[in-house]
């Protein structure tokens, strides 16, 4: 039997186009698993984003001394389960001095 005249391949691998260039190297794929990552993130960040307007609480006294006598009040909503009053006030009234204050 005649002996092989090969070289040892410098690669452990061989090449997948048959030729002796460098072997082609792989990339790494898309995973969905990304996207989840992604979605999970935006929820649990619009958890801490607040899109609610500030709450200021007021007394009686001074939502009928200087919003109700004025006329800035534009509509009142009664949540009963929580003993709490929504006051709502006029687009025109929003930029007096005490609602910016406010």
């Amino acid at each position: 039997m005649a002996k092989d005249d090969k070289q040892p391949s410098k690669f452990p691998f061989q090449p997948v186009n048959g030729s002796d260039d460098k072997p082609s190297r792989k990339t790494p794929k898309f995973s969905i698993y990304w996207i989840y990552a992604i979605i999970f993130a935006v929820l649990i960040g619009s958890n801490f984003i607040s899109m609610k307007p500030d709450l200021i609480p007021t007394s009686e006294q001074e939502f009928k001394n200087t919003m109700l006598v004025k006329g800035d009040v534009e509509k009142i909503s009664k949540l009963t389960s929580k003993k709490l009053v929504s006051v709502y006030i006029k687009t025109d009234s929003i930029n007096k001095e005490f609602y910016i204050k406010k």
